[in-house]
């Protein structure tokens, strides 16, 4: 769509966006809801991550992230998480980055293998990425007892001062063995 002027532009705004962000590219307003340039989300991923290789250093950031929990490694975690993170667990109970991170430093299971199965990766624009996955995590439990989980996951990620945070996150338990 090509755009004639600040006048269409200032319409098209308040019509559409009365206030969200937008982006222009290419003579093309790409908005989160699509209103104006009639994209579908696969067109704006491919144009903001996968051109970039953001999608792979999210993905590559998650993996660094489910490591991190088998190794109790809190520094990497910390590297990761944005300063204003909020979460919601399995249980249902908010999180903060300052929970995750004593959660982290107090779990006293012993882990064999901490993996991501599967993470697809969703552009909102160019710099907001949802990353939804399934991370599998086998060991031993304080307990002495084996376990072997699946979860579900949903992270949101943003780019701020161009470093990837997650600022958001929903968690699911999908199967314990």
């Amino acid at each position: 769509m090509r755009l004639a002027g600040n006048k269409t532009l200032d319409a098209i705004k308040t019509r559409c966006l009365p206030s969200a962000p937008y982006e222009t590219s290419n003579l093309n307003l790409i908005t989160h809801n699509n209103c104006i340039a009639g994209l579908r989300p696969g067109k704006i991923r491919d144009w903001s991550l996968e051109k970039h290789g953001a999608a792979a250093d999210l993905k590559a950031m998650e993996d660094r992230w489910e490591a991190a929990v088998g190794a109790h490694d809190a520094k990497t975690v910390d590297g990761l998480v944005a300063p204003d993170f909020a979460g919601v667990w399995i249980d249902g109970t908010s999180r903060s980055k300052s929970g995750i991170l004593r959660e982290l430093k107090d779990d006293r299971d012993t882990y064999t293998s901490t993996k991501n199965e599967k993470l697809d990766v969703h552009s909102y624009g160019p710099n907001v990425a949802v990353v939804i996955g399934t991370a599998r995590e086998k060991g031993t439990g304080k307990d002495g007892k084996a376990f072997d989980r699946t979860y579900r996951f949903t992270d949101t990620w943003m780019e701020r001062s161009g470093q990837w945070q997650c600022v958001a996150e929903q968690v699911a338990l999908v199967s314990k063995k």
